[in-house]
């Protein structure tokens, strides 16, 4: 009896919890559209039109319909995207707490659950308008049917798993590695020797066709707003080649060298950043409990040696296949996607703190020890994070504090030469002229058509500039620079704004 009254305050102080955590988000929804993306997403809200960057391709349809749901209660388009992301952020808890249950107690699966929903920059996502945030809690109900689905391969878990993969993927299509769940089970098929080859081939056309239908279905939808599903296709085309070829950062571009990139996106995107928010008292709790993780572990038993029948099964295994899905976007986020902007770290920095929190939590010994660097752990990390969700609802972007003093300019002649800023000061409506520039060439010959206007610059045109050419300082005149956290904005975080002398 005492037992069930435990277990009933225990259940009282878990939902109390994540409604405080929902109630403190709520207050903080993001205000600023500060990103290119971001205005993108916010713009389509009222059209959706690719062609117009309404969003980008491919569309994003789940996460701008759940945007336009939000907007029935909350009339800012910016919050009411927050808001769908926060929504479904809370309810991942239960996946995340469903997943941990497999190998965890109650209360440690809960304290994972917890953990998970509040890594610092995890937790700045689920409060923004970015495609991120929703992406991110989807996942794990994914990724939960992809356990439920390891552990017993039917045909409803099946469908169960497909239809949230098209949520996935038509929430966020950069998130495809973890399809890599679906192929290993589908493949697992065919090595089940209790069936017969015609049994195998019928569910396994029939698995292939679930999972082709749930992604047209997204696909469909966007071409149908569209109005021609085969120009739809082209715009997603170019929007591939645009990623791989121009403007998407991966490793295919002109950049880093690959070993100082694999440094970044290990030591700074992933643990530094995307895990501790640069917080030492974070990763000082997130080592201790490691370290006696390790330690722990290493004082058991060995265990039998590895074989390749044993690596085989443990690949179809719930755990298993948890770490080959980690291990493929680990890959595509490494030599496919933007290495400037840790956002695209987030799927590892809460899979890996998941891991931590199961492998600590699994441990047999010396457990009040292992709870108490488990709570410690969520309490830094909940302070952490709560103060940089704060930090981001009161700190204007740079981007904001270049529109402002841009408004001061009333100056009809007066152009100002930019890059992705020029899509928020745009949406901003700062009455300076903007235009995107990338190349000098092209910027001599506009102000060589415009004599008598004056020209201004952002930092980052002025370095390309710079780059292409072999300019002098006197060229330019500082007039100021706008700085916000970089954290939160990691590409313009800083904008520096100049004067160019003719």
């Amino acid at each position: 009896m005492r037992g069930a009254w435990a277990a009933k305050i225990g259940w009282a102080i878990c939902a109390v919890l994540l409604i405080a955590y929902a109630a403190f988000g709520a207050l903080l929804l993001s205000p600023w559209a500060a990103s290119w993306d971001e205005v993108d997403f916010v713009l389509a809200l009222d059209r959706f039109d690719l062609l117009a960057m309404q969003p980008h391709a491919p569309g994003y349809p789940y996460f701008v319909l759940g945007g336009q749901l939000i907007r029935s209660f909350i009339e800012d388009p910016v919050k009411a995207l927050g808001g769908w992301n926060l929504l479904l952020a809370c309810t991942s808890a239960f996946a995340v707490y469903r997943i941990g249950r497999r190998w965890l107690t109650i209360p440690y699966a809960c304290l994972a659950a917890a953990i998970v929903l509040t890594v610092p920059m995890n937790w700045t996502l689920a409060v923004r308008p970015m495609s991120d945030g929703a992406a991110l809690a989807i996942l794990w109900w994914y990724l939960w049917s992809l356990v439920r689905l390891a552990e017993k391969r039917s045909s409803g878990r099946w469908l169960v798993a497909a239809f949230l993969f098209g949520l996935l993927m038509g929430t966020r299509l950069s998130y495809v590695p973890f399809g890599i769940g679906l192929l290993i089970i589908w493949a697992g098929v065919w090595r089940d020797a209790r069936l017969s080859v015609r049994a195998k081939a019928a569910r396994l056309t029939g698995w292939a066709a679930a999972v082709s239908a749930f992604q047209f279905l997204w696909v469909f939808a966007v071409g149908a707003a569209e109005g021609s599903l085969a120009e739809t296709l082209r715009l997603f085309a170019g929007f591939g080649e645009g990623h791989f070829t121009e403007w998407g950062g991966g490793v295919a571009q002109p950049g880093l060298p690959l070993g100082e990139r694999i440094w970044r996106f290990a030591a700074d995107n992933w643990l530094w950043t995307g895990l501790f928010a640069r917080s030492a008292w974070l990763a000082a709790a997130a080592g201790l409990l490691l370290a006696w993780t390790v330690w722990a572990a290493y004082r058991r038993k060995p265990s039998n040696r590895l074989s390749v029948g044993r690596l085989r099964r443990f690949a179809v295994s719930p755990a298993g296949i948890l770490i080959v899905c980690a291990i493929a976007y680990a890959l595509w986020a490494l030599l496919g996607q933007n290495i400037a902007k840790t956002r695209h770290i987030a799927p590892l920095a809460a899979m890996s703190i998941f891991a931590l929190a199961v492998c600590a939590g699994r441990l047999k010994a010396a457990k009040p020890v292992t709870a108490v660097l488990l709570t410690v752990l969520a309490l830094v990390q909940t302070a952490e994070g709560a103060r940089l969700v704060v930090l981001q609802h009161k700190e204007e972007p740079a981007v904001y504090q270049l529109a402002d003093a841009s408004a001061q300019d009333v100056s009809p002649s007066t152009v100002l030469y930019t890059w992705e800023e020029e899509r928020v000061l745009r949406y901003l409506n700062v009455p300076v002229e903007t235009r995107p520039i990338f190349t000098y060439s092209y910027f001599l010959a506009n102000i060589e058509a415009e004599r008598n206007a004056r020209i201004l610059l952002t930092g980052s045109v002025w370095e390309e500039f710079r780059k292409q050419a072999d300019l002098p300082d006197t060229k330019v005149r500082r007039l100021g620079a706008f700085q916000s956290d970089d954290r939160l904005d990691p590409v313009y975080g800083k904008i520096e704004l100049y004067e160019w002398i003719r």
